[in-house]
């Protein structure tokens, strides 16, 4: 059992460690989108934040419990904080495109050799640098 879990950590780690990076129109889109799931959450929890305190502070009679407040408002807080946290993730993308200098890259590339009539598909590893230019 052991030896299957170092197996599986050592996998995890060089298959996460063998991506690509992303370019610098793939960080501003990322950035955008993150940007604009930001400001929704955020101001849904707001929205959600303001009327559980409302139906808190109300003596209205139609609610099943006293409970419907607080719990809107633990809620808005969980989703205005989510929304908070995808804001600055947006700003990380923005900066990191913005920052982009030279760049290395390392992946399996793939190649086919043919063998005794037969095809083989065999990988290595290929590193690639990666200069801008503006």
């Amino acid at each position: 059992m052991k030896k299957v879990i170092l197996c599986l950590l050592i996998s995890f780690l060089v298959f996460s460690s063998v991506g690509q990076q992303l370019t610098k129109e793939e960080y501003l889109q990322k950035s955008k989108a993150q940007k604009t799931w930001g400001w929704i959450l955020t101001g849904g929890g707001a929205a959600l934040i303001i009327s559980g305190a409302i139906i808190s502070s109300s003596d209205i009679s139609y609610f099943p419990s006293e409970t419907v407040g607080p719990v809107m408002i633990g809620g808005g807080a969980a989703i205005a904080v989510g929304g908070i946290v995808l804001l600055s993730a947006s700003k990380r993308n923005e900066r990191k495109a913005n920052e982009q200098k030279v760049t290395f890259n390392l992946k399996l590339e793939n190649s086919e050799k043919i063998s005794k009539r037969v095809a083989l598909k065999t990988y290595y590893p290929a590193l690639s640098m990666r200069i801008p230019l503006n």
